[in-house]
C-alpha cells in the first residue's frame, strides 16, 4: 500500500516544521489529499491524533473523583472524554475557559514526565491505535512532526523510571502500531549538534523576558522542573546540553532499529530546495 503516515523528527531548529508544511503543500499541489500537524498544536485548541501531551491521562476513579468534586460539568466532561487502554482521557486545552477544572485536570497532564512510564506508554499506544484506525477508513496522507522521538524520548527521559533499552521497545512498539500505515520516518540531522543549539538559542529570543524567558533560558527551567534534573541537578545550559546530547545518541540507535522505510537527512549538506525536493521524491517512490 502507499504511505498514508510521514513523520520528521529530529533536534530544535533542525527543519522539521517547515519540512513538513513544504510536504504537505506539495502533496495537496499533486492532487494528494494531504494534512498536516504541527508539534506546536499540542499548545493549542487542535488536538494532535498521535499526542497525548496536552492530554490529562486519569484511572476512572481520578476522573470520576474530577465530576463529583464539581458535578456542574459533569456533562462537558464526559462529552470530551475518550478511552485509550483503558485511561480516561481528556484534552486539557479544550477546558482553558473552565479554570476550575483546568486546574483539576493539570496534575494529570502527560508532559515533562508528569507521568510513570507505563501510563504514559499505555494512553499514548492507545491513541495512536485509535488515530490508525480512523486513518485507515480515510484516504488522506497524514504529515507529522516528533510523534516517535521526540515526544517519547523526552518524556521517557524527563521521568527517569525506565533504561535505554525500554525506551527503545516502547518506540518499537509505536512503530509497529503504524505499520498499516506504511510509515515513512524523516530524521534531520544537523552534523554539530552544539552549534544548532546555539543556532536556535540566538534565533529564538523574547521580545519581552519579563512575560517569558528566551528559548534557551525556557528549556533549562523545563528541564530543571522534571525528575531528570533533580536526579543529575540540572542548573544551567550546559546541563541542558549533555542531556540534548544524550537524547540524540539514544535516538541515532533507535533511528538504526527502525524496519518502517527511513531516510536521514544530513540538514548541513543540502541546501532548502533541493532537500525539499528530496524528501517529495523518497514519497513518491513508495
Amino acid at each position: 500500500m502507499n504511505t498514508r503516515f510521514i513523520n520528521f523528527e529530529g533536534i530544535h531548529g533542525s527543519g522539521k516544521s517547515a519540512c513538513a508544511w513544504n510536504l504537505y503543500n506539495n502533496l495537496n499541489t499533486n492532487n494528494i489529499k494531504a494534512v498536516v500537524f504541527f508539534e506546536y498544536h499540542m499548545n493549542s485548541t487542535i488536538e494532535n491524533p498521535c499526542d497525548v501531551r496536552m492530554t490529562a491521562v486519569m484511572t476512572e476513579k481520578e476522573f470520576e473523583a474530577v465530576i463529583q468534586s464539581h458535578s456542574v460539568y459533569e456533562e462537558l466532561l464526559r462529552d470530551k472524554l475518550k478511552i485509550y487502554n483503558g485511561w480516561y482521557c481528556v484534552f486539557v486545552p479544550d477546558f482553558k475557559e473552565y479554570p476550575i477544572i483546568y486546574d483539576l485536570l493539570r496534575p494529570y497532564i502527560a508532559d515533562n514526565g508528569n507521568l510513570k512510564t507505563e501510563r504514559f506508554m499505555q494512553a499514548l499506544k492507545g491513541r495512536i491505535t485509535a488515530f490508525v484506525e480512523q486513518a485507515l477508513s480515510s484516504d488522506l496522507v497524514y504529515v507529522f512532526e516528533n510523534v516517535i522521538f521526540q515526544q517519547i524520548l523526552n518524556e521517557l527521559m524527563r521521568t527517569m523510571d525506565c533504561d535505554e533499552q525500554q525506551m527503545t521497545d516502547y518506540i518499537l512498539e509505536v512503530e509497529q502500531i503504524l505499520k498499516p500505515l506504511n510509515p515513512l520516518i524523516f530524521y534531520l540531522y544537523p552534523d554539530d549538534l552544539f552549534k544548532q543549539i546555539n543556532k536556535v538559542a540566538l534565533e529564538r529570543v523574547s521580545d519581552n523576558y519579563e512575560l517569558y524567558p528566551d528559548w534557551i533560558d525556557w528549556m533549562v527551567e523545563y528541564l530543571e522542573n522534571s525528575e531528570y534534573g533533580r536526579i543529575h541537578k540540572v542548573s544551567g545550559r550546559e546541563d541542558l546540553m549533555i542531556y540534548f546530547e544524550k537524547r540524540r545518541s539514544i535516538e541515532e540507535k533507535c533511528f538504526g532499529k527502525l524496519r518502517s522505510n527511513k531516510e536521514k537527512i544530513y540538514v548541513d549538506r543540502i541546501d532548502y530546495d533541493e532537500e525539499n525536493a528530496y524528501i517529495y521524491s523518497k514519497y513518491s517512490k513508495l
